[in-house]
């Protein structure tokens, strides 16, 4: 589907919706989604690196077998101190690897609204990160 479709489908979906308030500044609102749709679609034509899908090998290093096991167990205490919605967002957009308007239908929320949500939680686990790091051993 090509952007003007894209545009024309997403108006016409909120102009259907029961509330909708056609004083509130429709062009304005049909700019907005405009612009959102071309970000999109010049994201998507981005190019991407192939990630290489073969871990490597047992290294013989045990300090790095060490750096890489504390490294796990931070992000996974980090992730485990989100609340059950960041957690199921970054799920979803980076193991899954769902895209914002398919995760939109899931939670039921606009792309828009999943874009800011995930840089919250990105921000709020970086935080959480950050002090789990700083945070002075007891004993």
């Amino acid at each position: 589907m090509d952007i003007q479709q894209d545009v024309a489908a997403q108006v016409w979906q909120a102009v259907r919706r029961p509330g909708f308030d056609f004083a509130a500044g429709f062009w304005g609102f049909v700019e907005v989604v405009t612009t959102r749709r071309c970000i999109d679609w010049l994201r998507r034509r981005r190019p991407v690196d192939p990630l290489d899908t073969e871990l490597p090998g047992p290294t013989a290093d045990p300090l790095d077998a060490a750096i890489a096991r504390e490294r796990s167990e931070l992000a996974h205490e980090a992730l485990g101190r989100l609340d059950p919605a960041c957690r199921q967002l970054l799920y979803l957009h980076a193991v899954v690897a769902r895209s914002y308007r398919e995760i939109g239908e899931i939670m039921g929320k606009s792309e828009g609204a999943l874009r800011v949500q995930l840089h919250r939680c990105v921000k709020r686990a970086r935080e959480v990160l950050r002090g789990l790091v700083t945070t002075e051993p007891e004993g």
